[in-house]
């Protein structure tokens, strides 16, 4: 019956953690649109100026060109950076290690259900016959039978 109340407790503590953590979120993303949006602006403004700075000596044709292939350049290669991103030695063995603890937790749950009433039950069993108690139900029972 403890179990199932940690349980219960654990999933409360658990759904107040998600929906806090989702408020959180999602006032986080609403922030970042906002400051994203004026960053965007400041690109732009920078992207103008290094245009502009290059059109007395390349033309503005070669300097739209040059500052078009070096955003080529910087995406392509945060987008492969991004793309080749994988998980560090500690983000695997921390899943392993939450894994383990998932197999360790769902094994003494089934321990706990399954083994410990039986368990409990030879307890008494042999706790009675320490106590003599035992001997008295087998003859009781024998001369009810």
């Amino acid at each position: 019956m403890r179990l199932i109340q940690l349980g219960r407790v654990a999933a409360q503590a658990e759904s107040l953690r998600l929906r806090r953590l989702a408020k959180r979120t999602t006032i986080r993303l609403v922030l970042a649109a906002g400051g994203g949006v004026f960053l965007i602006g400041v690109l732009i403004a920078v992207h103008v100026a290094i245009g502009l700075a290059l059109t007395p000596s390349v033309g503005a044709l070669w300097a739209t060109l040059i500052v078009g292939l070096i955003d080529l350049l910087i995406g392509g290669g945060l987008l492969l950076v991004a793309l080749f991103n994988s998980p560090g030695k500690v983000e695997r063995e921390a899943r392993l290690v939450r894994e383990e603890a998932r197999a360790q937790m769902a094994e003494a749950a089934v321990i706990s259900v399954l083994v410990g009433p039986a368990l409990r039950r030879v307890g008494f069993t042999l706790l009675d016959r320490v106590l003599g108690r035992g001997a008295n139900r087998a003859s009781n029972r024998m001369r009810r039978g």
